[in-house]
Order: structure tokens, then sequence, then C-alpha cells
């Protein structure tokens, strides 16, 4: 009889209790959750020291991988993911459940509300999760969030419903101001680490030139930028992100927001020439709330990169939309190092243009 009982347990399914509202809505949904792997790499500069060039040999290029989740919303391949799990990536991939990888690429974005769109470049059909409406949600209704992190199989997660998502969908700008206020803080936080480089998330204040940190961080978000100088080793971009958490996380206003390093503003000018959107790419650049570039002139630009970060500057003047940047050259420095119809021009617009806080080294 034992037996009996025991093959029957193993031989019938789940019964229908346990197809619970949250299991049929996991089982509608899940073909169509897919993971993100954005890789972005990231050119060695060239080597100009001897020894290094004989001896060293050359730097390796690094390869930079976001992970993230998304869904797909249409059957043609169309999947929703986060704007900061692609904005850098140079090769995209999207894995489904099935095993299968397939290549997609960015068709829209929206830095804001940290959203992407992709297409897959593949031509056929693909599971889709099923839209509904928004207009008749309820405060206080459960929610399920399945996702696919770190390549994680379909990890499902419970919640509520805690803003006003009718109040979102008619004033989608203003959709921040719908959230609790517990659930914007954590949002803006993890936001922030993931764009802000490690080395930089939690910068021990006391380190820091007490002065300019002082200064820096009376900087209100209006039309006029920042320019951080000095020598290497002043601190300079610690101070930089410790001001950039408190824009983009403890104020209260959103703030979009992109960043370049040294060499990556050269780079991503290359790639979007070669993919032939750098005239959109570089107009949206100029409508972002907020741009920093970290150790600008550091490197020599190329002639290209130089023409489009001098208009891309003169727009933003225009547009009355602050730059935030870090750079070791004075102003002679760098407009010697570009080219004499534009280096003095640039010079002069960043400095009518930003706020200066100079940096020194401590004896």
């Amino acid at each position: 009889m034992l037996g009996l009982l025991l093959l029957a347990t193993l031989t019938t399914g789940p019964s229908a209790a346990r197809r619970t509202p949250l299991v049929q809505a996991v089982d509608r949904a899940r073909a169509a959750v897919v993971n993100i792997n954005a890789e972005e790499v990231v050119r060695a500069p060239a080597a100009n020291d001897p020894w290094q060039l004989f001896f060293g040999g050359r730097v390796r290029d690094q390869v930079r991988t976001s992970l993230g989740s998304g869904f797909v919303f249409d059957e043609r391949g169309f999947v929703l993911t986060n704007y900061h799990v692609v904005a850098r990536g140079t090769r995209i991939q999207v894995s489904f459940e099935d095993g299968s990888d397939f290549t997609a690429r960015v068709v829209g974005t929206d830095p804001g509300g940290d959203l992407a769109v992709l297409k897959i470049q593949a031509d056929q059909k693909f599971p889709a999760a099923p839209l509904g409406t928004s207009s008749d949600l309820l405060l206080g209704e459960p929610t399920i969030a399945i996702g696919n992190p770190f390549g994680l199989n379909q990890s499902v997660s419970m919640g509520q419903l805690c803003s006003d998502y009718e109040s979102l969908c008619r004033y989608p700008r203003n959709y921040p101001s719908q959230e609790c206020q517990d659930c914007r803080a954590v949002r803006k936080e993890e936001q922030f680490d993931k764009i802000c480089p490690v080395l930089y998330q939690r910068s021990d204040l006391s380190r820091l030139p007490a002065s300019q940190l002082k200064e820096a961080m009376e900087w209100k978000y209006g039309d006029k930028g920042l320019i951080l100088l000095g020598d290497t080793g002043t601190g300079k971009s610690r101070v930089a992100w410790t001001l950039l958490r408190r824009v983009l996380v403890a104020d209260k206003k959103e703030v979009g927001f992109r960043w370049f390093d040294c060499i990556e503003f050269g780079h991503a000018i290359a790639k979007h020439y070669h993919e032939e959107d750098a005239e959109e790419w570089l107009y949206n650049l100029a409508k972002v709330d907020l741009l920093f570039f970290d150790d600008l002139g550091k490197l020599k630009m190329t002639e290209r990169a130089e023409t489009e970060l001098f208009g891309l500057v003169e727009r933003r003047c225009a547009n009355q939309l602050p730059i935030i940047a870090t750079t070791n050259d004075t102003g002679d420095t760098l407009a010697a190092r570009m080219t004499d119809n534009r280096g003095p021009a640039l010079i002069r617009r960043l400095r009518e243009f930003c706020q200066i806080i100079q940096f020194t080294r401590t004896p």
C-alpha cells in the first residue's frame, strides 16, 4: 500500500490548489524574461614610454561587462530594460531561459527614467509578455517581479504597489513624484552605485581637501557648470563624485546624467560615427540634464572628437545646461593641446560657463 501511495505521489502533477495566481502569472511571463549582457571595450592608451614599449609590452584593452534583466514586450523582438545596463555597451547579448542567445541593439532610450528599448537582431517571433492595463491599478495590490540577474534562471519576488501609477501614465515626466520616499531613495542609490566607479563610491570625506569639498558641495544644479582644477592626487575626482552623489541621490530634483573619462568620449564618437547615428547621439547628449567629464584633456583628442566636444559645449551653453569636469590642465595648457581655432574659444566658453575650484597639493 505504501508503495502504491508513493508511486501515486511521484506520478501525480501539482494539485490545482498549488497553481495560485502567482504561479500562473509566472508561467505566462517567464519565457519572455531575458538576461542582458552588455560589453564595453575600453581601449588602452598607446604606450609612449620606451621602457614599457620594449620590455613591458602593450597595455591590453579592457572589457567591462554590465548584467541586467529585461523582457520581450513585442514578438518581433523588442525588449524593455534599464538604461544603465546598456548605456555604455558596444556589444549587447540577450539570453532566453531555453539557452538561446541573440545579439541586440539599442533603438530607444530614456536616461531620466532609466529605460531603454532593444531590438533583437533576428528575423523570427519571440515569446512576449502579455501586457495589461494600468488604468485600474489599486494601491496595495500585490506585485510580482520576475528577473534574470547575473544569469540566475528566473528569480521571482513579490511586493505591493506603492505608487499611483494612474497619475504616472497621465504625467510621465513627473513620475518620480508619485513614488513613496523609501522607494525613491533605494532606486536612486542603486542607480548611482551602478554608474559610479567602485573607487569613488565610498570616499573618506575626512581625507578630502576640506575647503574645496565645502565649495563644491555648495554648488547647486542650474545653468552654471563646475570645473575642478589641479594636479593628479589632489582629490578632484573623489570630490566630484561626492558632489554627484548629492545631486543624483540626495537632491529632490530628478536629473538625467551622463559621464565620460579621459578616453571614452573619443571612443564613443568613433563608435557612433561607425554606426551612423553620431548626430542623434550628440543631439541627445547636448540635451541631457547634467554632463560630467573626468580628467578632461588628459589625452590629446582626435580632430573629430575635438570638433564634436567644442560643438557639444556650445550647444549646452545655448541650452543653459551644466557641465562638471575635472582636469589637470590650466586653460593655457588645455588650449595648447587643441587646434588654434578651437582651443582658446573652448576655454573662454568654459570659463564663462563654469565656476572654477582650484586644488593644490598639501605640504
